[in-house]
């Protein structure tokens, strides 16, 4: 299986893990680290990223699996990645509209039946990079 990494910038965000194809593994694996930076891949403990699908002004959006749900549905993971020359007040402002995105995305979630349901939003700590 790939797994794309989440930190901004990684030379090599592309990572594969042959194990991740067998679903018991899927399920019961405690964490996979990106072979190029070190980052941790699984997020929450149960959302892979398995392909960046756009990045903007505020961050970007990644086609992921809940290995938590009983079929691994596929989810969208959206992650803040605001620029690192922004001044305190534009972050401040970049981060709240961040989360009203958010908000109106979980509001469309439960108007839309068709829509994919509204998993959870969180907090994702980018440890510092580790050369390998």
């Amino acid at each position: 299986m790939e797994v794309c990494c989440t930190r901004p910038h990684c030379q090599h965000p592309k990572n594969y893990f042959p194990d991740l194809d067998d679903i018991k593994t899927l399920k019961t694996v405690q964490q996979k680290y990106c072979t190029s930076c070190g980052m941790p891949l699984i997020l929450r403990d149960h959302y892979l990223p398995i392909k960046l699908l756009s990045r903007g002004g505020f961050g970007a959006a990644f086609l992921a699996i809940d290995r938590d749900t009983p079929t691994i549905k596929k989810c969208v993971v959206k992650q803040f990645q605001p620029s690192s020359n922004l001044t305190e007040e534009a972050l401040k402002k970049a981060k709240i509209l961040f989360e009203q995105e958010a908000k109106i995305l979980e509001e469309i979630g439960l108007i839309f039946a068709q829509t994919k349901r509204w998993l959870e939003k969180f907090d994702l700590l980018i440890i510092p990079a580790v050369s390998f």
